[in-house]
């Protein structure tokens, strides 16, 4: 195979998929509010449907989503709001602290813990 034809394979299998055109800093974290809140308002829908303990991988969906388009700083704002979010809606309020893992503040923490790894 000739030289020019390593070179162009090469060239092809290093580029990133990319947006035809970069966003800006506002359509960035709009991107991040929208993706944290449609996965809220579809973790609210299925939890209606009788769906237990899919909100976490939603959650973790919108943060890799809204990092890969939108940038470090958008992903990081998509992990507060997504871990507030699901402090607010999903974690249940616990009178006595039964075992540790079941804790809503460990649960809150071990979402960021998993969802930080994408940032």
């Amino acid at each position: 195979m000739t030289q020019p034809g390593i070179e162009a394979r090469q060239a092809a299998a290093r580029r990133k998929p990319q947006l035809s055109k970069p966003l800006s800093t506002i359509q960035r974290y709009g991107l991040a509010v929208l993706c944290v809140s449609a996965a809220t308002g579809g973790g609210l829908l299925l939890q209606w449907f009788k769906l237990r303990d899919v909100e976490l991988p939603i959650m973790v969906f919108a943060v890799a989503l809204a990092s890969w388009y939108g940038g470090a700083r958008a992903g990081v704002l998509a992990l507060v709001l997504a871990s507030l979010s699901v402090d607010y809606f999903f974690a249940e309020p616990v009178i006595l602290v039964r075992v540790l893992w079941r804790h809503p503040l460990f649960y809150c923490f071990r979402f960021i813990r998993d969802a930080s790894h994408l940032v």
